[in-house]
């Protein structure tokens, strides 16, 4: 079978396409998109590496923080103490003063046994009270600027007679002792002996 030139050119035209049409299929446009998820891959591990950076640069801070935060015999008045009586009295003691300055009158007091969530246990108060609108918002504003870790959780407000502002108040506050599980703890450090001071 013989071709003209013309369609001889076709063939090879033809042909071609199909060589650059496979070339781009196989080779170049999965070398593209290689290429485009390396350029990502390399930024997402450029931003962890950064990421970890910070982490690494703040580490003295975070641990001079942690330190001024926890009650241990060497700062006995540390913030998050690590005892759920010490916490429990530190919240009493808290809302108490609290209660008093904004003349809000605290009427019951109650604990509950602290609850385990990570390193950490919450302990939840019950607290019920009588005061103005006034004394209950200056004694929440009391609460909001602590420095201890105290969240209210629930409260409710009805009040004592229509008309006039004479609210009863219950609230539920919890707060949070450090308290990690013994395979978080880190291990104590060894002592020296008495030829090795």
């Amino acid at each position: 079978m013989n071709l003209s030139k013309r369609e001889q050119l076709y063939a090879l035209i033809t042909g071609l396409v199909l060589l650059v049409g496979l070339a781009y299929f196989y080779l170049i446009e999965p070398y593209f998109a290689a290429r485009t998820q390396l350029i990502a891959d390399v930024k997402t591990a450029q931003s962890k590496y950064d990421h970890e950076l910070q982490l690494l640069d703040a580490r003295p801070k975070v641990a001079a923080d942690w330190k001024g935060l926890l009650a241990t015999a060497n700062v006995p008045a540390g913030v998050l103490k690590t005892i759920p009586a010490e916490a429990s009295s530190q919240a009493h003691d808290a809302l108490y003063d609290a209660a008093y300055y904004a003349r809000f009158d605290l009427q019951s007091f109650t604990s509950d046994r602290p609850r385990p969530e990570g390193d950490f246990q919450v302990i939840r108060l019950s607290v019920t009270g009588i005061g103005s609108t006034a004394s209950l918002y200056r004694f929440i504003a009391a609460l909001e600027h602590s420095s201890l870790p105290l969240r209210i959780e629930d409260m409710r407000v009805t009040s004592r007679h229509p008309g006039v502002d004479d609210l009863n108040i219950a609230l539920t506050v919890s707060t949070i002792i450090f308290a990690p599980t013994t395979t978080s703890r880190p291990a104590p450090q060894p002592q020296p002996q008495g030829d090795n001071l």
